[in-house]
C-alpha cells in the first residue's frame, strides 16, 4: 500500500520512518507475508519505500519528481510479478521493480507525459539502506583497476607489484595485532615504490590508521560500520570497494557511493566459501549498466582466457587470487594477464 492506505488498514497516522516501520509490522501481524509501503505521499524532496519480509527490512530511495503520475502502483506490482516469473527472489524483485518505476517516471517527465511509458533497457539499481539512509561519497578512481590481484601477505604484493600488477589487495587472514600492521607497512609501501593501488581487506581502522590507498569489504564488513565510520573513511579521502553477489547487494553497495563494485562469484570458486551461485560473464554487463557509472570488478574462478570477455562486458578490473598465487611461475603468469590491456 501508499501510507494512507497503510493508516487505513492499521488504524494510525503514518509520519516518520519509525512510524513506517510499525505500520509494516502491524501487518505482517494481520497475517502478511511480506509488506512493500511506498513513500510517494510523504513530503519532502526524497521519498522512501519500505519493504520486509520478517527477515531484514531495507529501505529505497528515491528522488521527488514534481508532477502527477498516473499508473505507478499499478506498474510497480506488475514489475514485480514480471521479475518474480524471471526466477528472481522476491527481495531482489522488489528491487528491480522499484528501480523500473523510478526510470519510467523520469522518462514521463522527459516526454511532458503523466503515463509511463515501457522501458525496453536496463534502468540504474535504486539506492538501498537497511537502516537510516546514509549520505557519502567515496574518491573516485584515478584510472582503470585493471589487472587485480589478491594477495595473502606482503611478499606476495610486494613480489606481484614488482611485476607490475596495477591493483593490488592485501587479505592478510594469517595475521593480527602488530604482526598484521607490519604487513600493511610492507605491502603499502611496496605498492607506493611500484605505482600500484593498493587495497587493504576488511580491516576499516587499519585502513584509517595506514591511510592506506584503499579499503575493500564485504557485505558482512559493511554491516559492523556506522555511518560516521563510512564518513571517516570518505573524509580521510580512502577508496572503497564493496564485494556484491545479488542484485539486492548491488543496490545497498551503489547507495554508498563507492570507488568500485566487485561482482562475483563469476565461476564456481576454491578460494573462499560462497553462499551464491557462480553469476555468469553475462551479469557483468548488467552490472555495468544499472550501477551508475561505478566500475564494476569482476572476481571468482577466472581464469586468462575470461579476460577478453570479461573485458568486453564492460568490466573495468579482473580479480583473481590462485590463478596467481598457485602458478608455477607468477610473473610469467602475470604478463599474460596484462597482455588483454596492452592487446
Amino acid at each position: 500500500p501508499n501510507r494512507p492506505e497503510a493508516e487505513k488498514l492499521v488504524g494510525f497516522s503514518i509520519s516518520t520512518l519509525d512510524d513506517v516501520r510499525e505500520a509494516s509490522s502491524e501487518l505482517r501481524r494481520q497475517g502478511l507475508t511480506a509488506v512493500l509501503i511506498k513513500g510517494g505521499h510523504a513530503e519532502g524532496e526524497r521519498l522512501y519505500d519500505f519493504f520486509d519480509d520478517g527477515d531484514r527490512s531495507f529501505i529505497l530511495k528515491a528522488e521527488r519528481v514534481v508532477g502527477s503520475y498516473r499508473g505507478t502502483g499499478c506498474t510497480l506490482s506488475s514489475a514485480i510479478a514480471c521479475s518474480l516469473a524471471q526466477g528472481h527472489t522476491l527481495r531482489d524483485s522488489v528491487v528491480l521493480a522499484h528501480s523500473y518505476v523510478q526510470a519510467a517516471i523520469r522518462e514521463a517527465e522527459a516526454k511532458g507525459s503523466n503515463h509511463l511509458p515501457s522501458l525496453h533497457s536496463a534502468p540504474p539499481f535504486s539506492a538501498l539502506y537497511y537502516d537510516e539512509p546514509i549520505e557519502v561519497q567515496f574518491p573516485k578512481m584515478p584510472g582503470s583497476l585493471g589487472f587485480y590481484v589478491v594477495a595473502p601477505n606482503a611478499d606476495w604484493v610486494d613480489r606481484l607489484a614488482r611485476a607490475k600488477v596495477p591493483t593490488l589487495q592485501l587479505r592478510a587472514k594469517e595475521f593480527s595485532g602488530e604482526a598484521l600492521h607490519n604487513e600493511i607497512r610492507k605491502a603499502k609501501a611496496a605498492c607506493e615504490r611500484s605505482g600500484s593501488h593498493f587495497f587493504l581487506n576488511d580491516d576499516w581502522r587499519a585502513a584509517l590508521t595506514h591511510n592506506t590507498f584503499g579499503l575493500h569489504l564485504g557485505q558482512e564488513d559493511l554491516d559492523s560500520l556506522s555511518a560516521e565510520d563510512l564518513a571517516q573513511l570518505a573524509n580521510a579521502q580512502i577508496r572503497l570497494g564493496i564485494s556484491t553477489h545479488s542484485i539486492e547487494e548491488a543496490a545497498r553497495a551503489k547507495a554508498l557511493n563507492p570507488s568500485y563494485i566487485a561482482l562475483g562469484p563469476v565461476f564456481e570458486t576454491t578460494c573462499k566459501s560462497m553462499r551464491f551461485g557462480p553469476q555468469g560473464i553475462e551479469k557483468v554487463d548488467t552490472w555495468v549498466k544499472r550501477l551508475g557509472g561505478i566500475p564494476v570488478v569482476a572476481i571468482g574462478g577466472l581464469k586468462r582466457e575470461h579476460a577478453e570477455p570479461l573485458l568486453a562486458e564492460g568490466a573495468d578490473g579482473i580479480a583473481v587470487i590462485s590463478d596467481i598465487t598457485s602458478a608455477a611461475d607468477p610473473e610469467s603468469r602475470v604478463n599474460e594477464w596484462l597482455k588483454a590491456w596492452r592487446d
